[in-house]
């Protein structure tokens, strides 16, 4: 037996359809990979077994799979398609190798999903042989390709121009996760699905990419925020100029406030209008900076109370004013409406059309308005470094 788990089936659930595998009449094995079984360390007793043979052809579910069809877009047959889907392919969890690492386990050929569209879900034996072979050269060449593990008879007929005899193939890969699968979140505005989805690839992937929490205070913050909210009278712009760039990231997103807040309906900015959020520190700040050497036992974290929506003194438009680092409630409201009302505006302020990216020369300097403007650092380049020189300017107090 194997031990599986499926994180991707803990994702949000508009990620995936839960399916069960069709149940073939009479699999029969025809070959399986050998090299690749020990790789996974499984046992190929287990493998030639009865079920080995019933697990990876879905007769079978195996504890802690967790079957499901993966969502996606695309292009296909020459059009966009706003919604695809594994239309013949199960996903049912990963497996750790010898080597720790983690591989996706999928079924062609085993029956309908909801994504099948007018098809059958299953598979015909030719084409079945075809890719089993295919992804052995492709991957014997050094081409990144799906593997094949496992292939099998089902002992029914498939048909299609002809009738042809049913298989399944059983194929592994580090993921399964598409490119359409962002697009198709993307596509319907979707943006704090995407972000889940990307959270979950790197770190699943690209561990690499995420190093512990001191190196993220050192090089940057990667939520949306304005400088030092929390203080009573907060910057009013920031001047930020890099003099040691990566070869490749470290771009710096910006939202604009007022944008954000023009997009809302006119009862939803005349209600946010009359509430005032708190702006705390001690959560963000806590554990980052020594007490002062001089004998103090205790660090103030500075906080504030400032209105949801603020005027800007200069120009007289409105803003959305609060961000993920800093705002921490509504004053007014009980802990389930704030919550509501400011996962919704952390949510609202992201917009992709509210923002621009700014790609860093050496040596560029960037100026804006903290009053109008949030902006996160896009912590993509490690190990590699970003440094500069950051000057905040003396702000009043918003209203």
């Amino acid at each position: 037996m194997i031990k599986f788990e499926n994180s991707f089936h803990k994702l949000n659930a508009d990620f995936y359809e839960n399916v069960i595998p069709s149940k073939p009449p009479k699999p029969e094995l025809i070959s399986f990979n050998k090299s690749l079984s020990y790789l996974l360390g499984i046992k190929i007793s287990w493998i030639e077994s009865i079920e080995g043979l019933e697990c990876f052809t879905g007769k079978k579910v195996i504890k802690n799979s967790n079957p499901l069809a993966m969502v996606y877009a695309g292009h296909q047959f020459g059009n966009w398609v706003p919604r695809l889907g594994d239309g013949r392919a199960i996903l049912l969890g990963e497996i750790l190798d010898q080597n720790n690492e983690r591989w996706d386990i999928q079924l062609k050929g085993s029956g309908l999903t909801p994504f099948s569209r007018n098809g059958d879900g299953k598979a015909a034996l030719g084409p079945i042989l075809r890719e089993y072979l295919m992804s052995e050269a492709m991957y014997k060449l050094g081409i990144p390709t799906t593997l094949a593990l496992f292939i099998a008879k089902t002992g029914e007929n498939v048909y299609r121009d002809k009738v042809f005899p049913g298989a399944i193939i059983t194929r592994v890969a580090k993921s399964h996760i598409r490119v359409g699968t962002f697009q198709y979140f993307a596509s319907l505005g979707k943006y704090n699905l995407v972000k889940e989805l990307m959270d979950y690839v790197i770190k699943r992937n690209f561990p690499e990419i995420n190093t512990d929490k001191n190196s993220k205070i050192a090089n940057g913050a990667e939520d949306f925020h304005s400088d030092v909210s929390c203080d009573i009278e907060p910057p009013l712009g920031t001047m930020l100029q890099l003099h040691v760039l990566p070869e490749c990231g470290g771009d710096t997103m910006f939202a604009n406030m007022y944008m954000a807040f023009e997009a809302l309906s006119n009862p939803m900015q005349k209600f946010l209008s009359d509430l005032k959020a708190s702006h705390e520190s001690e959560h963000f700040y806590r554990g980052r900076y020594k007490a002062e050497s001089n004998g103090a036992s205790k660090i103030e974290y500075p906080s504030a109370i400032h209105p949801v929506i603020r005027t800007h003194p200069e120009t007289g438009k409105k803003a959305i004013f609060v961000n993920k680092f800093f705002t921490t409630r509504i004053l007014g409201l009980k802990p389930q409406e704030s919550k509501f009302i400011l996962d919704f505006l952390f949510s609202h302020i992201e917009k992709t059309e509210f923002q621009i990216r700014y790609r860093w020369n050496k040596n560029d300097m960037a100026f804006w308005d903290n009053r109008c403007t949030l902006h996160k650092a896009i912590w993509d380049y490690f190990p590699n470094e970003r440094k500069g020189r950051r000057v905040t300017i003396k702000g009043d107090k918003p209203i």
